[in-house]
């Protein structure tokens, strides 16, 4: 699945054949979609540098060469959407 830009908004990787294993990477991108940037009060510059920080950078490489396992890797920015996180804070993080 993709947005406005063709970027992919996750990106499944099956290997089911192989191994039974699913790896779940929720802070594997850095898109933003356009419409949010006009909320962060920081220059897109630092956006940038923040986004290099916050994102868990090669994963889709990692699951491919070392697991063998499928994967579901999120595409888009934890500025964005932090998948791990319910609506209510009042429920637990499943990390």
């Amino acid at each position: 699945m993709t947005n406005d830009n063709d970027t992919a908004l996750f990106q499944v990787i099956d290997n089911s054949v192989g191994s039974p294993v699913i790896l779940h990477a929720p802070h594997g991108g850095r898109t933003i979609p356009a419409e949010y940037l006009s909320s962060f009060i920081i220059s897109p510059t630092e956006l940038e540098v923040e986004k290099d920080v916050m994102t868990d950078h090669f994963t889709d490489t990692l699951v491919g060469a070392l697991t063998g396992a499928s994967a579901i890797i999120n595409g888009l920015s934890r500025f964005a959407v932090d998948v791990e996180r319910f609506p209510d804070d009042t429920e637990e993080m499943n990390a």
